[in-house]
């Protein structure tokens, strides 16, 4: 039997450095930048060469840079978007977490 982590051991485990909150904030700006700006590889440069996309819209799943690169290329980049935060980047352990509102058409996503 596996005994269960403790809230502290949990959240010891959740902290992070004041850098690294630092540097997850900025990946997310970058990656909203290069949604308002269409850059397809200033988005797909924020992603490891064996990332895994699941598409919000379809539940479809994108697999590896080139399947990233057309993901965004053949989506989110087929219409101007205008997105920004609604809030700050929530950022614990490995992950971040933020909320955004993303405009396409004038459609709000």
């Amino acid at each position: 039997m596996t005994s269960k982590a403790s809230i502290e051991e949990r959240l010891d485990k959740a902290l992070v450095s004041d850098s690294v909150i630092a540097h997850r904030t900025a990946v997310v700006e970058r990656y909203l930048e290069g949604l308002n700006e269409a850059n397809l590889e200033k988005v797909a440069g924020l992603f490891a060469e064996n990332a895994v996309i699941l598409d919000p819209l379809g539940g479809q799943t994108f697999t590896g840079m080139d399947e990233v690169r057309g993901f965004y290329a053949n989506g989110p980049f087929l219409h101007p978007i205008r997105s920004s935060l609604d809030g700050q980047v929530r950022v614990a352990g490995n992950s971040a977490a933020f909320a955004f509102t993303a405009f396409s058409d004038s459609k709000k996503m």
